[in-house]
Formats: C-alpha cells, structure tokens, sequence
C-alpha cells in the first residue's frame, strides 16, 4: 500500500490559486513511512529513541534494526500532510514522483474541514 500522500497546489510557486493538487507517489520498495502516522509500543520507541535533529528523525527511527516490522496500510486516507513554507523538511515537488491529483477526493476526505484548507489549495 502507500504509506501516505502530500498534497500541495499544483502550482503554488507561481499560482496558489490554481485548484490543482499534487500527490507523492511512494516508490515501489522504498522503506519509509511518514513520521505523523507512526503507531509503534513504548518498548521500541525506549531502546530507540528519536535522536536530536530537526529533519530526518523518522528516517532514522524506520531505518534502525529495531523497526523489523513496518506495515504501510492499504487505505492512507486517514492522513493528508499540507506542504507549506513552514515545513521543517523542504519538498521538491518538481520530481517525477509527484502526479496530478484532483481536488474532490481531498474534499470528500476532509468533510466539514474543507473550507478550512480551501484557501490555500485555491478552491475556496
């Protein structure tokens, strides 16, 4: 399954009005997961620990020995992270692994909190 998808206004450089979504698509065999929807025990987390950086502490977390058993669930649409100039960890969103992605899913999946996110995908 996908680990997780960002969305982002497809042209939010030039115009954050432009109604179009982005989605990362996760590369086959890639072993990542996004660090907002790790589920782990206290035990792991207690013999690794995330170490003291800004940027890449989930990374290092799903790379350990310890993290054996990693499961990305089929169905990620329980969690959608918006790309924004607060972003700790930069995205390039120019790469081949971002597609085109419509807007509707989005809203059906953010329900009531739509017109809160609206704005800033150009939709609102």
């Amino acid at each position: 399954g996908q680990a997780w998808q960002y969305v982002y206004p497809r042209a939010a450089k030039s115009n954050p009005r432009s109604g179009q979504l982005a989605r990362e698509e996760q590369s086959r065999g890639a072993k990542w997961l996004a660090g907002g929807t790790f589920c782990y025990r206290r035990e792991l987390w207690q013999r690794n620990p995330f170490p003291e950086l800004d940027v890449g502490e989930d990374n290092r977390f799903v790379w350990s020995r310890e993290a054996k058993r990693l499961l990305a669930l089929p169905d990620n649409s329980f969690y959608v992270a918006m790309i924004h100039d607060g972003n700790t960890s930069p995205k390039r969103t120019s790469g081949s692994r971002w597609q085109a992605h419509p807007v509707e899913p989005l809203r059906k999946m953010l329900g009531k909190d739509w017109a809160r996110y609206a704005g800033e995908i150009g939709d609102g």
